[in-house]
Order: structure tokens, then sequence, then C-alpha cells
């Protein structure tokens, strides 16, 4: 089809698709946090749901870059729904919960959506136009209006999507401005090493997957298995911080990459490091996330964890986006274009890492030393 006529076909199917797993996602964890009691139990249930989140970026990543060199890019959309219907049939064997009626905050849910997504908008045109242009400055403010609107709506709502007994308590809220910032820089992480190393680089579809082994190694090794055992040792705000702090070492070490690097001195360790640096972070996090939360708030809970990650991820990569590609175009005349490029991404992936080391501050003055193991 045109692209006139593709570009509305793709933001409605993934908008639906984002949707469906606005749903899915915040159920399992809340699974996880309702079948398995906070201790040692649900700490390691939690790592293994971590550890399945690296393993299905493997594999997502692999099987995508298959499709798309030897298939067709169409179907790496197509092949989820086979996905989906395994997964239906295996909410087969999950167990019952408890039903609770209630009215859904369709205000609530239509001014953040509508206010984050203009938000986000104004941040990618203001990478192109400016901030001083019309366009930008009127849907920040309209983000303003309607993130405003929206904290109205739940101080008067009946059911609010987002009850202030949630963020009552601040570790929980540290829990969740962590994984906003969280998402911010892991979101610039997969953007600019995805266009090195297929824009400058010039490696295929399957060999960018496979490249990113590991990063998703790190996550699985460190969420599945380090990670729940360190829980038993240190506070859940020693090992967020530590874990931080490992993602930014890795996010710097990609800070020597050139056109020319090696994959294996330049792009192996520094993802291993940033990935198992992540793994852990995660574990962490989640467990204060969802820690002495009522069982009937464990689906809000769960919730905010993911969006927090998703909404830190999108507003992130489109400010280090926009300042990526500043850099490229602020080189000097006659630079080669790889040359270019790399100063851009580099830049996107050091400032992601600061990024990592904000959150490790937020982190260490919001976590209390409370959560642990022995639970």
């Amino acid at each position: 089809r045109p692209p006139s006529r593709s570009a509305p076909v793709l933001l409605a199917a993934g908008g639906r698709g984002g949707a469906g797993a606005a749903i899915a996602a915040p159920t399992a964890l809340s699974l996880l946090a309702t079948t398995f009691p906070a201790g040692p139990a649900r700490n390691k249930a939690l790592g293994v749901y971590g550890a399945m989140g690296g393993l299905g970026s493997v594999v997502g990543l692999l099987l995508g870059g298959a499709l798309t060199q030897y298939v067709s890019w169409r179907w790496v959309l197509f092949v989820n729904v086979p996905i989906a219907v395994l997964v239906l049939l295996g909410t087969s064997v999950l167990p019952r919960g408890e039903r609770e009626r209630g009215r859904a905050d369709l205000s609530g849910a239509a001014t953040a959506t509508a206010g984050l997504a203009a938000l986000v908008f104004a941040i990618n045109h203001a990478a192109l136009h400016g901030w001083r242009d019309t366009v930008t400055l009127g849907f920040l403010i309209a983000a303003a209006v309607l993130l405003i609107a929206f904290v109205l709506v739940q101080r008067s709502a009946a059911a609010p999507m987002l009850p202030g007994r949630i963020l009552s308590d601040r570790a929980r809220t540290g829990a969740y401005v962590t994984m906003f910032l969280v998402g911010g820089g892991m979101f610039a992480l997969f953007y600019f090493l995805t266009l090195y190393m297929q824009v400058v680089k010039g490696y295929p579809p399957m060999r960018t997957g496979l490249a990113y082994l590991p990063f998703t190694v790190g996550i699985a090794v460190a969420a599945g298995g380090v990670g729940p055992q360190l829980l038993s040792r240190l506070t859940a705000r020693a090992l967020t911080v530590s874990g931080l702090v490992l993602a930014a070492i890795g996010m710097g070490w990609f800070g020597a990459l050139s056109p020319t690097s090696n994959a294996l001195t330049a792009l192996l360790p520094a993802q291993l490091v940033a990935g198992f640096g992540l793994g852990l972070t995660f574990v962490a996090t989640t467990v204060v996330a969802i820690n002495g939360v009522a069982p009937q708030d464990t689906g809000i809970a769960s919730g905010v964890v993911n969006t927090s990650q998703q909404i830190g991820g999108a507003l992130g990569l489109a400010l280090l986006s926009g300042v990526a590609a500043t850099v490229t175009a602020a080189q000097p005349s006659g630079t080669a274009l790889p040359d270019a490029l790399t100063s851009g991404y580099v830049d996107g992936l050091l400032l992601g890492g600061a990024v990592f080391l904000v959150a490790a501050i937020v982190a260490a003055a919001t976590m209390n030393a409370r959560v642990v193991a022995s639970h």
C-alpha cells in the first residue's frame, strides 16, 4: 500500500497491540504477587519472570531478524497471531482469581493517555523544528492541561485509575520513578545500538539479532539466578543501586564505539555488563514496587510498574534521539557520514548511562532498607 495509507494502519494496529500488552503484562505480574507470599518464594518467582522476559527478547530478536532477512518484514507482525493463540491456550492452567466489580475510570484513562501522547509528540517535534515552534508549544500546553486534568480527576473520582494509596509509600513511589528512568535509558540503548549496527556497521537483520545475545544473557542470568540470591543478603535498595551503576558502566563502555569497532571487544562486554546490571535492577525494583500492596491493589501496582517503564522509554527516547540528531548535524563539514552518525549514537548512549545514574540516586534516596528476602 502507499505510505499515506500504511502509516494509519500501522499506528492503529500498534495501538491495539499496546492496549493488549497493557492488560496482559500487569495481570501476569499481579498473579505472581497474589500467588507467592512476600519473601524468598516471591523473589524467586519475580526473578524467573524477569528471566523469561530476557529469553523472550532473545527469541524475538532472532526470530524477527530471520523473518525480516529471509521472508518479509510483514511476517514479524503475522507471527504474533499463532503466539497469541498459544498464550490464550496457556491461560487455562492459571488459577482463578477473585472478581471485583467496579466502574472503569474512563476519564482518567483518556486524560492520561492524551496528555502523554501530546508530550511525546511535542518532544519529537521539537527535535526537528525547535522548542519555540508554534506546534511544539501548542502540544506542550495541551500536555500540561491534560495531565493536570488527570490529577484532578484522580482526586475526585469514585474509583480512580491511580488511587492515592498506591503512591503513599515513599519506597514504592521511588521504585516507580526508578523504573521510569530505567525505561528511558534502556529504550535508548536498543535504539542507538540497532542504528549503529545496521546503519554504520551494515549488519543484516539476523546478525543484529544475534549481536544482542550478550545483553539478553546478562539480564536472564541476573534476574533468574543471581538477583534473587543476592536479595537474601542485600537490601532491595542496595541491589537496585548496584545494578544501575553496573548498567551505567556498560553504557559508558559504548563511549569507545567507532565505525571500525570490533563487536567482540566493544559490543559484547558492554552489553553483558549493562544487561546484568539491568537484570539485578528489575528484580529488586519490582519487589519494592509490589511490596505491602493490598491484594485488591496488586493489579494497579503491577500496572504502574509496567506503565512507568513504557512512558519513561517513550519520553526518554524522544529526548535522547533529538540530542543524537543534533550532535550528528553539528559535526564539522567534511566529516564522513559513519563518523558523524556514530558521534550522535555514542552521545545518546552516554546520556542513557547518565539517566541510569540519576535512577540510582533516586533509588538510594527513596527506597528504604525494609524490603529483604527474609520477610
